[in-house]
């Protein structure tokens, strides 16, 4: 495995990858193999996987995972991933046009509810015309993985068909993933660079550790020193701004404040 590539943007990619290649998510098996024989990655290290960017059906009991059990990607995932906006697009269209249908919807006998099927849904929206009907299956996918109010029907479309439940109104004015997952209750995570944060993070490290020994060597007054360190520190966490996370962040402060504390301790 690249060491600079986190072992969950790995298990992402992956994931991600079939389930646009194939039209459907992978088992665990079927992902073992792939990450053991390309990464050097156990199947085990699937349990840790964050449950807002992936979904195992069924779910682990005690941290042990079935082989045949079903890894998908979220939302939050897809789009952490780098895939196209399309599939998104499609995604929430796909939600909006629920909530319609179901507040529409007229019972013709007791227990009868309104459906979304992957052939209304293109035909609606003529994405055979578009070339969006080869993203199906993707958007499928992601509306099995989240939670918008829909329950999927098996057999009932080739591509996909789900059972719409009120759960699904509050989405109907949803305008973008944003505004999505807030409504989830989930904050929208931002793509992960390809350069592991952490060489960053140290970058910013040894900019300010190198700040501190000049300052000692040309004794400067403790005013000019502080400046170097924090602008150094900061100019280079500043390459992947909005991509850092807190820790990151709280480290650079950390640095920055022992760093001011080495230069007062050689100035005096």
């Amino acid at each position: 495995m690249s060491e600079s590539i986190a072992p969950r943007d790995v298990v992402l990619r992956l994931v991600w990858g079939h389930i646009r290649t194939q039209g459907c998510r992978p088992t665990v098996r079927e992902l073992d193999r792939a990450l053991y024989r390309d990464h050097s990655l156990s199947v085990e290290w699937l349990s840790a996987l964050p449950a807002e960017l992936f979904t195992i059906t069924p779910a682990p009991i005690d941290g042990q995972i079935e082989d045949d059990a079903l890894i998908g990607v979220t939302a939050a995932g897809v789009e952490a991933v780098g895939e196209r906006r399309r599939v998104l697009e499609l995604f929430l269209r796909a939600i909006r046009q629920a909530a319609d249908r179901e507040r529409e919807f007229e019972p013709a006998f007791p227990g009868d509810a309104p459906k979304l099927t992957a052939a209304d849904f293109c035909a609606f929206n003529l994405l055979d015309r578009s070339g969006g009907d080869e993203l199906l299956p993707c958007v499928g996918e992601l509306l099995r993985a989240e939670p918008w109010g829909g329950t999927w029907i098996e057999g009932e479309d080739p591509v996909w068909a789900f059972d719409i439940g009120r759960g699904v109104r509050r989405f109907a004015e949803v305008p973008n993933l944003k505004a999505y997952l807030r409504l989830c209750g989930r904050r929208r995570l931002a793509p992960k660079p390809r350069v592991d944060i952490a060489f960053w993070t140290a970058l910013a490290g040894v900019f300010a550790v190198l700040g501190v020994l000049v300052a000692a060597a040309q004794r400067w007054p403790m005013e000019q020193a502080f400046s170097l360190v924090v602008a150094v520190t900061a100019v280079v966490l500043a390459f992947h701004r909005g991509r850092l996370d807190r820790w990151s962040y709280a480290y650079g402060i950390l640095a920055c404040a022992a760093a001011l504390w080495l230069v007062t301790i050689s100035l005096r």
